[in-house]
Order: C-alpha cells, then structure tokens, then sequence
C-alpha cells in the first residue's frame, strides 16, 4: 500500500534476463490504476491478480508484498491451478495485533491534512541501510501519486482492509 509498480525496477530486469515474463502491478487506487472502486481489500486485489493472470497465461509465480502478500494467498487458494507458487515480501496474511486503539490511531494519524506528511516522513524508513541511486526520484514519484485525486483516499481504505481472508 502506498508504493508503486516500479518498486520492481530493479528485480524485475534481473528475472526478465533469466527468462521469466515479469507483469507488475499497481494495486486498486495507487499508480495507473483508478481510484473509483469499491473494494480496496485483500480479496478485490486477489480477484485482479487472477484476471491478470488469466490475460497473460497461467500457471504464474505470485510476488506479493505486504498487501499484496495476503491477496497472493488468497489468489492461490481460490485457484490453485493458476498459481504455480508464491514469493511473499513483507507480508500482511494476518490481521496484526494491537486491537481498536491502535486501529483508532492509525486513522487519525492517516486524516488530512497530515496523513499524507506523515505517510511520507515514515515511507523512507521502509529501505533501511543502503538504498538505489533513484530512491529520492522514486519517492517523489510516491509523493505525486498520493496527490492524484482519489488516491489518497484509496490508500486511507487499504489501510482499513482485513487479512482475515488470507489467514484463512
């Protein structure tokens, strides 16, 4: 959530000259993608990757970070025959403990006007130690996304999804 497709700049030119045909994605409300949906959860991310996957062919290596982790699963479980295996990131298959209050917390921390200056003093934080020569273009990149209408209220919703599909 909050990233874009190119966060796979750099990996998906080294599997490409193995001979892997790499697809990446904006999720729902972030990059490209539009931001007039109804769903931003795990399981609407899910039902895109296996349409995507549909259109280029199966079976399909899943790489899934964060969000993404937990649509993954649930995209392998519902049609196993379709995803040869997954490579989760970061991953988000769990709702993470804490309870209301740190869900109360994090909304608030997340309203405007300071939800997206918060996002972005804690987005380089995700890149500890050495980072790519275009970290600062990229992130800029992140910022003017978060600008386009409707993404940033897309980003506030997949903040508020459940993993409790992908758990299962």
């Amino acid at each position: 959530m909050g990233e874009l497709r190119q966060s796979y700049r750099h990996f998906a030119p080294v599997l490409a000259r193995h001979g892997y045909r790499v697809v990446t994605v904006d999720i729902r409300g972030h990059g490209d993608s539009d931001a007039a949906f109804s769903a931003y959860d795990d399981v609407a991310l899910a039902t895109d990757l296996l349409a995507l996957i549909d259109e280029w062919g199966a079976p399909a290596v899943i790489v899934g970070n964060s969000m993404g982790a937990g649509a993954a699963v649930i995209a392998a479980a519902d049609e196993p025959g379709k995803v040869h295996g997954l490579a989760l990131i970061g991953p988000f298959v769990r709702n993470p403990p804490g309870g209301r209050a740190q869900a109360r917390m994090l909304r608030l921390l997340l309203t405007k006007p300071w939800g997206p200056r918060a996002f972005m003093w804690y987005y380089p934080k995700w890149m500890p130690g050495i980072r790519p020569a275009d970290f600062a273009a990229h992130t800029a990149l992140v910022r003017e996304n978060l600008q386009r209408p409707g993404h940033w209220a897309a980003f506030v919703q997949t903040t508020r999804t459940t993993h409790e599909p992908a758990e299962r």
